[in-house]
């Protein structure tokens, strides 16, 4: 295994499943890699098509891919014609077209390898027609194809498809084990040391993906979103803590004006409401959080919010979330999520 996938950090699996079945010649046709933004779909994408188009690949002393080779150099210089990129670009989707482009040159022979890889970045955005027109494909593919199919909704392809495809799924990593990786980066470990709260945060907002820890570290367009949002959580679990309306609505102009912007705070701050549910509920020190940076910052805020608030606190985002789903206007759900809120007190 050691020399399979080697720049691969983690996901054993993958590399004892697949990396050995490409070795052995006995590779699937299709592939579905499921993850979230992140996780790694695209270098797992890149070493697969890498591994089947390999010159060295069944020769066991090399590694796989070997990167020395022919193909393996004109991959990496991304001149290598057998490999087939699709995505939706600009667009909300991919339409049919695009599935019809591959199918029209499907059984033309590769060029320069034995395999032609055609990778779908974003598969889960296929419209129905599109889905409809690639099962055809994969039912009765040429035997030099290979589909990776990159995803972070596998329940929004066809089952159809799902069936005729192996499912990878992206490893999600430990707080510890991405803290290590965060600390080999460059500069990494200085950085812990001198904003370990930003380094915190990094870990902590990840979900266990590496490459979502890095982008927020770096402060990446995307990351530095992600850390405004969890400011803006923390802010409103220590407000929703008070008794008081008048801060937590004076807060709405400063909320963002898309459901979807507004759902992903609501998110961070229902993970921090089950972070303090479960120190209510728990003596460990040590435990794992999954919003908070540590335990002291989360117990001063626990102090102030009794346990059946938390859980009402809960169910009004719950409630705000579905409202949302449901078109509801973003300034009517947050005024009305706020006075649910404070009601607790004819609760406890």
């Amino acid at each position: 295994m050691g020399n399979i996938f080697s720049s691969l950090i983690g996901n054993d699996i993958i590399k004892n499943n697949i990396g050995k079945d490409i070795r052995a010649g006995h590779n699937s046709h299709a592939y579905i890699i499921v993850g979230d933004k992140g996780s790694g779909k695209h270098t797992i994408a890149e070493l697969i098509a890498s591994a089947v188009s390999c010159e060295h690949r069944f020769d066991s002393s090399y590694p796989l891919p070997c990167g020395e080779c022919l193909n393996c150099r004109k991959i990496k210089k991304d001149i290598f014609t057998d490999i087939v990129r699709i995505s939706q670009g600009d667009k909300a989707s991919i339409g049919v077209d695009a599935i019809r482009t591959i199918r029209e040159g499907l059984y033309v022979t590769p060029n320069d390898s034995d395999v032609r890889t055609y990778i779908i970045e974003g598969a889960d955005k296929l419209t129905p027609q599109a889905q409809n027109a690639l099962l055809l494909t994969l039912e009765e593919p040429p035997s030099f194809a290979l589909f990776l199919l990159l995803c972070e909704d596998q329940t929004k392809l066809l089952e159809t498809i799902r069936s005729r495809a192996q499912i990878i799924r992206c490893e999600v990593f430990s707080s510890a084990e991405v803290a290590r990786f965060l600390k080999r980066m460059p500069g990494g470990e200085e950085l812990s040391r001198k904003n370990p709260a930003k380094f915190a945060a990094a870990v902590s907002l990840s979900g266990g993906s590496l490459g979502k820890a890095e982008q927020l570290l770096r402060g990446s367009e995307e990351g530095s979103t992600l850390l405004k949002s969890r400011e803006t959580a923390a802010k409103l679990i220590s407000l929703l803590s008070g008794s008081k309306s008048s801060p937590l609505l004076k807060m709405l102009p400063s909320l963002p004006k898309s459901a979807e912007d507004v759902k992903s705070i609501l998110y961070l701050i229902d993970n921090g409401i089950r972070d303090l549910c479960s120190l209510k509920r728990s003596d460990e020190c040590d435990m794992f959080l999954v919003f908070f940076t540590s335990i002291e910052e989360a117990l001063e805020c626990a102090s102030d919010m009794p346990y059946r608030k938390l859980l009402h606190i809960h169910d009004c985002i719950c409630t705000a979330l579905r409202r949302l789903d449901g078109n509801v206007p973003v300034k009517t759900v947050y005024t009305d999520m706020v006075f649910s809120c404070l009601k607790h007190k004819r609760l406890v």
